[in-house]
């Protein structure tokens, strides 16, 4: 309750039932992105197939993400099968990228919805390690790359998550401060995020702060 309620003031409410998307198991590589053929990665998040009309590279909810089940399951009986999701459900008669039909081996429509912190948590709080050091905060052993990742992984799969894990990295690196205030709702969040996931500090890195508690449930062996 308390996560929807943050945001409750500035989202839509008929944003938040979970919104329909829709899975394939196949064997169509052409779904692929062509400059990532090789086959050597797990997923592919691919935005090749996704151009939009005015702006010619590629529209974000036209996206979609293709597990590679061999690279995950480690089974050469899954060579060549593909689990290709999509975030709502494409038509191929509006020019959507689709599997083949005759490379479709089982296919079905699907609820989702954010996905919550607690999905790749340890390394999620382990990425500052990679990240360049900040502009008033770094760590022992960091690397000044000038090189820093955010993006919804970083903290929870949403667009917002991205905006918020962007305006954090805004603020490690540059200094630049939280655009929103005086949101106190959207303020915490970012908190949370910043000092929970991103940038955990040496004194809450090891135990709940109390925002976080009763907010995101702790996923063991994550």
């Amino acid at each position: 309750m308390l996560w929807r309620d943050l945001y409750s003031k500035y989202l839509d409410k008929k944003d938040w039932p979970l919104l329909p998307g829709k899975c394939y198991i196949h064997t169509d590589g052409s779904v692929l992105s062509p400059d990532l053929t090789q086959q050597e990665e797990s997923l592919q998040f691919t935005a090749y197939f996704a151009p939009q009309e005015k702006y010619p590279y590629y529209g974000m909810f036209k996206t979609y993400t293709t597990y590679l089940q061999q690279n995950i399951h480690g089974d050469p009986a899954a060579e060549g099968l593909y689990l290709t999701m999509y975030g709502y459900v494409p038509d191929q008669a509006k020019g959507d990228t689709v599997p083949k039909k005759e490379s479709v081996i089982f296919e079905e429509v699907w609820a989702h919805g954010m996905w919550l912190p607690t999905f790749m948590l340890s390394a999620k709080r382990n990425l500052y390690h990679a990240q360049g050091k900040g502009a008033r905060l770094s760590y022992p052993g960091q690397v000044d790359t000038g090189i820093y990742f955010a993006g919804n992984n970083t903290t929870a799969d949403s667009l917002e998550h991205a905006f918020i894990s962007g305006a954090v990295i805004a603020n490690y690196a540059f200094e630049a401060p939280f655009p929103l205030l005086p949101h106190l709702g959207a303020f915490g969040m970012y908190e949370l995020f910043y000092k929970e996931f991103m940038f955990p500090a040496a004194t809450v890195s090891s135990k709940k702060s109390r925002l976080h508690e009763g907010l995101i449930p702790e996923a063991s062996g994550q």
